[in-house]
């Protein structure tokens, strides 16, 4: 019951070894009071980056970097 009242957390989001293609490496740290199941990157047109991260319950939390 714990882990459906808590959303997982992202703590940091790494793009230093990304250089733009395909094929390398973003790295997000989220955390989650049970376990984090998922974790997914979307690149839009620009410089827009969404994280998107779930938990075992079904949480969902997002963070986006860029304009």
């Amino acid at each position: 019951m714990a882990d459906f009242m808590r959303a997982p957390v992202i703590y940091s989001c790494n793009l230093t070894l990304y250089n733009g293609l395909e094929g390398y490496i973003i790295e997000v740290v989220a955390l989650d009071n049970f376990k984090v199941i998922s974790a997914f990157c979307t690149i839009y047109p620009g410089n827009k980056i969404l994280f998107t991260v779930f938990d075992f319950a079904g949480n969902e939390t997002r963070k986006v970097l860029g304009d």
